[in-house]
This record gives C-alpha cells, structure tokens and sequence, in this order.
C-alpha cells in the first residue's frame, strides 16, 4: 500500500531497512526493531546512505517486547516475520497495543493455504528433489530443512480479531522459478493474474492492510 504522513511508525523486524527507508521518505519518523545485529548493522549503512540518520532509529531487540509506549505509533509494520515466530499471537498483540486508536497497520507473510496454481507447481518440485535425490547416488547429504513454517491464515485471522483490530486481506500465488524465465515486471502480472480467482481467500503470500478502531 501508498502510505505517506509525519507520524510515527514501528518496523517490527526491520532487517536490513527497506522498509523503514521506504516510511521515512514518505515522512514518517521511523524506529525499526530487530534482533540482529548483523542485519542492523546493513539497515544503518543504508539509511546513512539515503540521507535519512535523523528520522530512523534503528535498536536491537525483540519485536516482543519492543520498548515502544503503548498507543504511541501511527504506523505498525510487520512484513516478513511471523512465519519466524514459534507463535504469532504475542506479536499481533504487540502491533495492537503500539498502535494509537485510528492507526494503520500493514502485514505480510507466506501462508500455508496455496491456491491450486501453487499447489500444481510445488508439487511439481517435489517431485523433481525427489528424481535428482534419486539419480545422485547418495553421495552427497541432503541440506537441512528449515525449523520454519508458513503462516495459517486462519491463525492470523484470529488473532487480529481477537484484538478488535480491522482489515482486509489479498492472497498471492507465487510461482516459483519464473523469474528465470521473464521479466520482473512481466512475472509480477502473471501472479497477479494466476491469483486473481483466489485473491481473498488463499495464497502462498498474505497481504493484511488494516487500522485500530478509534
């Protein structure tokens, strides 16, 4: 979404800084919170580079317990992380209790609920690990699996109604490896097209625009 005001804003899980760049050009002053240094470290670099070290500040910590007053952000991010947490109710609660009555918040997230196109193409992958796997002669290990796991929308869902929260949602499918074979643009129109049928109720990728009653 175009979002653009003087306000505050709250990145939970900030990164490497895109997005918290992205609401201070837009003139938010901006505190972004994440818990690794490393990726602190790359989000200062680029904010020092945009000319923006004065309405960003960027803090190591949980994005559960953030130290932001409650009430206090026009502005609540989330985009990329729940699917990190074991459990994405106490940030939800967090997005909640920071935001002041009236203010906006936006989400994103890989789900676990793919629309058909998704489920045909993943399941044309596994089936392709599965013949290389077989092929290879066992001589070499598999790599780890991620701890990781998508979202369920329905979980999501709950939360955020739990907490009296407002919003609309729009899916994604996602469709992997077609990058390799159009351009960017071009590959963003055919998701677009892919998801449209499905576009509010399933996905491999979650969009929540929403607001605080108040």
């Amino acid at each position: 979404a175009t979002v653009g005001g003087t306000g505050a804003a709250v990145d939970l899980g900030c990164g490497t800084g895109v997005v918290s760049i992205a609401l201070a050009e837009r003139g938010f002053r901006v505190t972004g919170i994440d818990h690794s240094p490393e990726m602190l470290g790359q989000a200062r670099s680029k904010v020092e580079a945009a000319g923006l070290g004065e309405r960003v500040d960027l803090r190591e910590g949980s994005v559960l317990d953030p130290g932001i007053p409650p009430g206090s952000a026009d502005v609540v991010t989330c985009q990329g992380l729940l699917h990190h947490l074991d459990d994405l109710d106490p940030c939800v609660d967090v997005i909640a209790r920071t935001l002041r009555p009236g203010g906006s918040f936006y989400i994103s997230d890989p789900t676990a609920e793919p629309a058909p196109p998704g489920r045909v193409v993943a399941a044309a992958i596994e089936l392709a690990k599965r013949v290389r796997r077989a092929l290879r002669r066992g001589d070499r290990p598999d790599p780890p699996e991620s701890g990781e796991a998508p979202v369920r929308w329905p979980d999501l869902a709950a939360a955020l109604d739990r907490n009296g929260l407002e919003y609309e949602a729009e899916f994604i499918t996602h469709i992997p490896l077609i990058h390799t074979f159009v351009p960017d643009r071009m590959r963003l129109r055919l998701e677009l097209a892919v998801s449209r049928p499905w576009r509010r109720r399933r996905g491999d990728l979650v969009f929540v625009t929403g607001r605080k009653p108040g």
